[in-house]
């Protein structure tokens, strides 16, 4: 109650000193230069590595964000916006500690990613905005150049390796295939085993035909002697083949012959289909290489028409506020100070530390 009563007695003081204050700041806030805010709104492209991000609580906008806080992006903005000569820096890096107090990046919960810049000039404001996202596009297809190098440099090692390991299986070919003779193995072995088979039966057909020519007629019988002429020539051509068993192109060693050249034949296939894996990579690289993330552009920036600081609006309000907070603290002091003083404990107390205080004051200044 007496603290409010304090307050009534004062209320010609709580209505002019916030007046005055917030006289005096609206005052100050004419004198504060004008401030234009520029915003460029884009959707970042996805990393490669976003999975990984997500999982650990962070999105690609994170990491585009902090590319843009970057020294190498400020000093492209710099070098690209001649900003040295406007802002009449010392050098790059005194101009890049001007543009970075001025621009801000933030992420939003859609991922969009924002860069505003607050600067005097309305117009500089949309350039360093602008500017800012096309250096962090350059950023970004130096970035995707340079891993597709590497990748480039990664695949063409083992190519070239695994084109010499296959001149290496063809030219083994080449020279089974010249060595035994044999194109098709498996055609030719086919053949080979055929040819035999078939004499084999060819005699066996003959024995039983002249077998029953002898039965019926002596040996002088036309028939039993044509009979006899032929069984002797194809028992000549089994002679002719099982003398012939020791030779290269011997049918008797068609298996073997066939085995060497087919395993040469999987050696060739094995380093084509490597060869041909590693070229769809170089290709694939290839392509990559020259392939930039686009950054879809949701809101280019424009220079502002109206100014967004100061408000006069705020430093008013501020001002009349300040004013009755000091009005309020410093009559709610004096009573309390009043009330303390009605008991002669305090009063004492307040003495001695009065004396004290002068007695202290007095030494120090002598």
């Amino acid at each position: 109650m007496p603290y409010l009563q304090a307050l009534w007695q004062k209320k010609l003081l709580l209505v002019l000193v916030p007046l005055l204050s917030g006289a005096i700041l609206l005052g100050i806030s004419y004198t504060r230069p004008k401030l234009y805010v520029s915003t460029v709104r884009f959707m970042p492209p996805a990393r490669a590595s976003a999975t990984l991000l997500f999982a650990i609580g962070r999105s690609s906008g994170d990491e585009y964000r902090a590319e843009l806080s970057s020294r190498t992006i400020g000093l492209d903005v710099v070098d690209h916006q001649h900003l040295i000569e406007y802002f009449k820096a010392k050098d790059a890096d005194t101009a890049f500690a001007i543009v970075s107090g001025m621009s801000k990046f933030a992420t939003d919960n859609n991922n969009f990613l924002t860069i505003t810049v607050t600067s005097k000039d309305p117009k500089l404001s949309a350039r360093v905005a602008n500017e800012y996202f096309d250096a962090l596009y350059r950023l970004n297809e130096k970035i995707s150049a340079s891993e597709a190098e590497h990748r480039l440099n990664f695949v063409s090692a083992p190519l070239e390796v695994e084109r010499t390991r296959l001149r290496a299986a063809e030219e083994a070919l080449r020279d089974a295939q010249q060595r035994t003779g044999l194109v098709a193995p498996s055609t030719q072995t086919t053949l080979g085993v055929q040819e035999i088979a078939e004499l084999q039966n060819r005699i066996s057909s003959l024995s039983a035909q002249l077998a029953n020519a002898r039965a019926g007629a002596t040996d002088e019988n036309p028939r039993v002697i044509a009979l006899q002429a032929e069984l002797s020539s194809v028992q000549a051509q089994v002679r002719q083949l099982q003398s012939k068993s020791s030779q290269v192109n011997s049918p008797a060693q068609l298996p073997t012959m066939a085995l060497e050249v087919l395993r040469r034949e999987r050696e060739v296939q094995f380093h084509t289909t490597a060869l041909d894996s590693l070229t769809k990579s170089l290709e694939s690289v290839q392509v990559t290489e020259s392939y930039t993330p686009s950054f879809a552009m949701i809101d280019p920036a424009f220079p502002a028409k109206n100014k967004s600081a100061p408000s006069h609006g705020q430093w008013l309000i501020t001002g009349l506020a300040i004013g009755f907070l000091l009005v309020v603290t410093q009559v709610i002091g004096r009573t309390a100070y009043r009330i303390l003083l009605q008991d002669e404990a305090n009063q004492r107390r307040v003495m001695a530390y009065r004396n004290a205080f002068r007695s202290s004051y007095t030494r120090n200044a002598g």
